[in-house]
């Protein structure tokens, strides 16, 4: 929306002096770019895709091709309890000694 659209809206012209100004505000900001996420296609030996890891920002997904494999994300699923703790105890065991 560009600020000539935005003053030839009847809403925008009922709204308060504060409310218009709050408004224009939003309209004419800048706008924080939208990062692309990081991907990463996890295949097995054959090549077939069977998960896709997704990172955006601080955000982490896992995506499991139920149709390449459909026990594998449950597989995944029971063991991430597992990990996270073996995870957790390396980290309060610090870096391993070469």
């Amino acid at each position: 929306m560009i600020a000539a659209d935005l003053f030839a809206d009847p809403a925008f012209a009922a709204m308060g002096t504060d409310a218009r100004f709050l408004r224009l505000f939003q309209v004419l900001s800048p706008r924080k770019p939208v990062s692309r996420p990081r991907t990463l296609a996890v295949k097995d030996e054959d090549g077939r895709k069977v998960a896709v890891v997704e990172r955006n920002g601080a955000r982490l997904m896992i995506v499991v091709d139920g149709e390449q494999v459909p026990e594998f994300g449950d597989y995944l699923a029971d063991k991430l309890s597992g990990l996270y703790r073996a995870f957790r105890s390396q980290k309060q065991e610090g870096p391993a000694q070469s």
